[in-house]
């Protein structure tokens, strides 16, 4: 009798096994997933000791093919919350050649209760464990899972060992716990159903939003440690950030491809877009830009002022999807808030130490504009990148606008002029692109 428990186990967790890929993988990815094949090679182990118990004179026979299905076991638990499909089909292979090479031995003992009955009740026994141990990672990671769900599960457990054990002591005939077993699979089966309709997505979309909050803290952190030498000009600095918010913006562009739902892939693409807020027209508007853009005009940037105007729109727009996912990375929050308001103030006093500088900045990045614009027209600039350099156009104008005042009165006049005349056509291009 105690071989066929030890059997029932064994093959219980291969069924286990190729159900879960399909349905439970979720319970890989929190802190205890590897009790899980823990209790696998635990159980490969008790086979052993049972096996060689019985028949020690073919011990040397079966041991390696159980130690080597151990060894996979262990392998795969290593490597289990990066590829949990993976893990679980290689501990499936490992168990069907242990069972394989010691199918002789177990297949000669003798049972007073049908064998079949009893894996299927642990095969299920191990499904409800694994379904508790999916929803509580579900519920650390915000994902809402209706009481009933957990009280069901309960029920089943209890139930399974109450038939086990009825089975197993004849006090419940194999009909009878085939009955049993209907009403088992029912509860498992609205279970799983309930997961994968309602609960899976939340759980996608909470790991889709803990990876892009770390990316963006990850940015907002290189921008805080370079953000001195970015206003400076330092070629290596705005070398590495170039290069940290490229692979930013490219990881949030490629997140979709991986497949998501379409709601969480929708989500990623509003997270990548940042709304540089510009005034035009007596009225406040947003432009939208993906942050990959600014860190390219800042690598390019000569001008102090403008590279302080850049390097605040920059950590605003990675402050922006961190703000809506503000309890993941609050401490980026209040860093990025940090680098945007100092990189404000530095631009400001970039222009109130030279204000008669700030009519030839505006002057280039005008014509900067006016030349993007042209080259938009032939098809050899994209409209985002027009967008984004006439919304720093009229950032520009604002601040220019606040300097004016300082100037001798030919020159405060002609920066106003210039103010006027950058605002206008900033304003047209930016009508003309997003009507």
């Amino acid at each position: 009798m105690g071989c066929w428990v030890v059997l029932a186990r064994v093959a219980g967790l291969v069924l286990v096994a190729a159900l879960l890929v399909s349905a439970s993988a979720p319970a890989f990815g929190q802190g205890g997933a590897g009790s899980v094949f823990d209790e696998i090679a635990g159980r490969l182990r008790a086979l052993l000791a049972f096996l060689e118990s019985v028949n020690p004179s073919e011990a040397a026979r079966f041991r390696e093919a159980i130690e080597k299905a151990i060894a996979k076991v262990e392998e795969a638990k290593g490597r289990a919350s990066v590829d949990p499909e993976g893990a679980l089909a290689e501990v499936y292979r490992a168990q069907v050649e242990a069972l394989n090479a010691t199918r002789g031995l177990l297949a000669s003992v003798n049972v007073t209760y049908p064998p079949g009955l009893v894996v299927a009740l642990d095969v299920r026994a191990s499904m409800v464990r694994e379904l508790n141990a999916t929803i509580q990672y579900l519920k650390q990671s915000n994902v809402t899972v209706e009481p009933w769900v957990e009280v069901k599960l309960a029920y089943t457990l209890k139930a399974i060992e109450w038939v086990r054990s009825g089975l197993v002591s004849g006090a419940l005939s194999a009909s009878e716990a085939a009955r049993w077993l209907g009403e088992i699979n029912r509860n498992i089966s609205d279970v799983r159903v309930y997961l994968a309709r309602n609960a899976k997505p939340g759980w996608v979309k909470a790991h889709v939003e803990g990876f892009t909050a770390r990316e963006l803290a990850r940015a907002v952190e290189a921008l805080d440690r370079l953000a001195a030498g970015l206003l400076r000009g330092d070629p290596d600095a705005l070398e590495e950030i170039s290069r940290n918010i490229s692979r930013l913006d490219e990881l949030l562009a490629r997140l979709p491809e991986v497949g998501l739902p379409p709601e969480v892939a929708e989500r990623v693409a509003k997270l990548r877009v940042c709304e540089l807020q510009v005034s035009w027209g007596g009225g406040e508007h947003r432009v939208p830009v993906a942050v990959g853009l600014l860190a390219r005009m800042l690598r390019n940037a000569t001008d102090e002022a403008k590279r302080g105007l850049l390097i605040a729109e920059i950590a605003r727009c990675l402050k922006q999807p961190l703000q809506e996912i503000a309890a993941r990375k609050p401490e980026a929050v209040e860093k990025a808030g940090r680098v945007e308001e100092e990189a404000s103030k530095e631009a400001l006093r970039a222009l109130e130490r030279a204000p008669q500088a700030a009519i030839g900045l505006l002057v280039a990045e005008l014509n900067q504009l006016q030349k993007l614009y042209e080259a938009y027209k032939r098809g050899q600039a994209s409209a985002d990148e027009v967008k984004a350099q006439a919304a720093l156009v009229l950032k520009l104008a604002e601040q220019a606008e606040k300097q004016a005042e300082k100037l001798p009165r030919p020159a405060q006049q002609q920066l106003l002029e210039k103010i006027k005349e950058a605002k206008e056509q900033a304003a047209r291009i930016l009508e003309e692109l997003t009507s």
